[in-house]
């Protein structure tokens, strides 16, 4: 019976490969990489969610993830039991750059090819959402160039069940001849020619509309939503008057629904917007939108040293985590193996053993 309670299926949280072994067991034995010890811990209630961002360069991933990364690491203000940890090394010194460039006004640097750090946040009482052990994946915008994505340089693309397709409607018209459908075109015929088939491996494509608070031509209930939006400055006063109850989640993802159907609407007049919706829905996609603006204003300055021109305040970077945790809900929390024990129908406690189990399983 002792082996049974030390023993717990865990997925690793930078390989997405399953660790099978007792609770003191500190390394992944596909990745070779140590597990975090927080993440052991609190294994019981924090289940992996890995997101893979898919982008070209100057698209602006990194900034956006790194305003999410940012906000995530304020949101004790809305969240009565909230509370988070880096879940590596890495992760700690990315936010701790984050936070140093953000007091500057400087924008993260680009993501360089041949980097690729997994960040790692243990996230704890999201209410409805619970816990969970979000793990990204910032990779360089040329990985994506190809029609055949190097899968070993963007090791999530086959296994994350959320995808952020990150893309600058500003940027998109400025290269027309990278347009957007493009992108998921590379990212369908990477996942055929690994044998993985989305319309029996559910998984959803969360398309983040990059740098929103520069579109010229975006209609105004969308302009309205992204200006509108006060969580950042919520989260930096500190004030209370912002709560993200199960009430306040409901409307919010209400909202992000009409939002979602408004920026459809407006891509589809597109003939690669409407491709795009296209092949999602053919390929078996659960397919949302976000509008975003990682910043809140305008940058001035080169690729390698961008610099805000005003306080920098992210808008509806939210909006796509909550699509993610909205698509993954939070499962029965469990230690054990889902598989109960291998007994003989002979034994005369096979009965007993079976219900223990059974309730065991559902704790």
């Amino acid at each position: 019976m002792s082996d049974l309670l030390t023993t717990r299926k865990l997925v690793c949280p930078f390989c997405l490969e399953e660790i099978t072994g007792s609770k003191l067991e500190r390394k992944c034995s596909s990745c070779q990489r140590p597990t975090p010890a927080l993440y052991l811990k609190d294994a019981r209630d924090l289940e992996p969610m890995a997101v893979q961002a898919m982008g070209w360069s100057g698209h602006g991933k990194s900034v956006f993830l790194s305003a999410l990364t940012l906000l995530l690491t304020r949101m004790q203000v809305v969240w009565e039991d909230y509370s988070w940890s880096p879940g590596s090394e890495e992760t700690r010194e990315a936010i701790l750059d984050s936070n140093r460039r953000l007091e500057s006004g400087l924008l993260p640097l680009p993501t360089n090819k041949g980097v690729d750090l997994p960040c790692l946040i243990l996230l704890r009482g999201m209410d409805r959402f619970k816990g969970r052990a979000l793990v990204y994946r910032d990779c360089a915008g040329e990985h994506f160039d190809t029609n055949s994505m190097p899968v070993e340089q963007v090791p999530f693309l086959l296994k994350a069940k959320t995808l952020f397709l990150i893309a600058s409607p500003v940027d998109l018209a400025a290269r027309r001849e990278r347009p957007i459908d493009m992108l998921l075109n590379g990212f369908l015929n990477t996942l055929e020619e690994h044998g993985v088939d989305p319309s029996k491996d559910r998984r959803r494509l969360v398309v983040v509309l990059t740098k929103g608070d520069l579109i010229q031509d975006l209609p105004k209930p969308l302009h309205d939503y992204l200006v509108k939006d006060r969580v950042w400055r919520t989260l930096e006063e500190g004030t209370p008057d912002l709560r993200f109850d199960e009430p306040a989640i409901d409307r919010y993802l209400a909202t992000m629904r009409e939002v979602d159907r408004h920026l459809r609407e407006w891509i589809e007049r597109d003939a690669h917007g409407r491709h795009l919706v296209r092949l999602a829905t053919q390929s078996g996609l659960d397919l949302c939108f976000s509008l975003v603006s990682a910043t809140g204003g305008p940058v001035s300055g080169g690729d390698s040293e961008s610099q805000l021109e005003n306080r920098w305040e992210p808008r509806r970077v939210l909006d796509p985590l909550l699509w993610a945790l909205s698509f993954n809900p939070p499962p029965k929390s469990r230690i054990f193996s889902t598989a109960p024990p291998e007994l003989p129908r002979s034994s005369k406690q096979h009965g007993l053993i079976a219900r223990w189990w059974e309730w065991l399983k559902d704790l």
